[in-house]
């Protein structure tokens, strides 16, 4: 039996804890009412945007579209675009996206308006159909990872 160890400095040890994430944040977004919770957090060239929901700007903790899942998606998507707006980039730069819906039946409607965003080749993406999102009337959250390009 070989045993290898390796040690790290304690410099680069400090470095490792201490790495920095940039707060994601744009005013044209609606930001959650909810503590220790962030929009998204930039890692180089990774960003990472926390699940979206369609928050009514004008009404704090309100659903926008209450009834209308297509106009959740349609804001839902327009605040993730303005977001990595925020960091230079766009929709195209999408590399992974995690769709959560609460009605099976609405999934086509998402699809459609999710459809009119993407091109090939296709973010590796997930649909979860969940019992209920975190605030009431929310149909819909979408959450992606992007990787900025140079």
């Amino acid at each position: 039996m070989t045993i290898i160890t390796c040690s790290l400095s304690c410099e680069q040890q400090n470095n490792l804890k201490m790495k920095e994430f940039k707060v994601l944040k744009s005013a044209d977004v609606a930001v959650a009412p909810v503590p220790a919770l962030s929009s998204g957090l930039v890692d180089g060239d990774n960003i990472y945007i926390t699940g979206q929901l369609a928050y009514d700007p004008n009404v704090e903790g309100v659903i926008a579209s209450a009834d209308d899942v297509t106009g959740q998606t349609e804001l839902i998507i327009k605040n993730i675009k303005s977001l990595l707006a925020s960091e230079g980039a766009t929709f195209a730069d999408v590399v992974k996206t995690n769709i959560f819906y609460t009605n099976p039946s609405d999934l086509a409607k998402i699809n459609a308006v999710y459809s009119r965003e993407v091109s090939e080749p296709f973010p590796a993406r997930n649909s979860i159909g969940v019992a209920f999102l975190a605030l009431p009337n929310a149909t819909v959250e979408i959450e992606v990872v992007a990787k900025k390009r140079n």
